[in-house]
């Protein structure tokens, strides 16, 4: 409810989405750094290649790993054991459906700010074979399209 009324006090929701949007994804990416510490640790520290190996920063280790198997880049060492292999499944499968459902936000958000210009066409193209229809002559036609 509280998004809904910002929204509709803001002249330009569409940045307020987008915004939102991203914040959303930032905070997934930070709980999937912390479950894979949490995976790690209960794996043991550096046990194994695929669980974080105890070396430099552990946030940032970690946050980089989620981004790379959220956003599937690849390069990740393979789970060794089946606990690594089911949690590297849901990773990925939590990667897939959370950015489908963001690519579908940023899509409807493009679509809601570009909407006064598509209704433009739409009229516009309406109007053109209006004039094409009644054979409207060609001066005209142009007078309207730039008034």
């Amino acid at each position: 409810e509280f998004n809904n009324r910002l929204e509709a006090i803001l002249s330009k929701a569409y940045v307020y989405r987008v915004i939102r949007t991203t914040a959303y994804l930032l905070y997934s990416l930070h709980l999937n750094s912390c479950l894979y510490y949490w995976a790690s640790a209960f794996q043991g520290i550096g046990s194994t290649h695929w669980v974080y190996d105890g070396v430099g920063n552990s946030y940032i280790r970690c946050y980089y790993w989620a981004v790379k198997t959220l956003i599937t880049i690849g390069g990740l060492p393979d789970p060794q054991t089946l606990f690594e292999i089911v949690f590297q499944l849901l990773n990925y499968f939590t990667g897939v459906f959370a950015f489908s459902v963001m690519i579908g936000q940023m899509r409807d958000v493009v679509g809601a700010a570009t909407a006064g210009q598509t209704y433009y066409r739409s009229c516009m193209d309406s109007t053109v074979k209006y004039m094409n229809f009644y054979k409207i002559p060609r001066s005209v036609q142009n007078r309207v399209k730039t008034w």
